[in-house]
């Protein structure tokens, strides 16, 4: 099966190097996963818009930090658990 971004980008938010699932992820690391449109890619994930991952659906957490004039963003995604109960709806 081809790696997807969207694979790409789970994999990066669920590895333990990057403080693994519940641990935030900076934009600098997604950025060098080559994901240039990350915004799409995390919107199709939340919306459960990917047909190779059964079109389920992910919780995924956001947050930035202004420093001066410039903005840091981090992305995590939460307990298995609340996954878990997103997708019994």
């Amino acid at each position: 099966m081809r790696t997807t971004q969207h694979h790409r980008l789970l994999a990066c938010l669920s590895d333990p190097m990057n403080q693994g699932v519940g641990g935030w992820v900076s934009l600098k690391v997604i950025l060098a996963l080559g994901i240039a449109q990350y915004g799409r890619v995390i919107n199709d994930l939340r919306e459960g818009k990917v047909k190779a991952l059964n079109k389920r659906k992910y919780i995924i957490e956001n947050k930035t930090h202004w420093a001066g004039s410039s903005r840091y963003s981090w992305f995590r995604l939460p307990s298995k658990e609340k996954q878990l109960t997103l997708n019994d709806i």
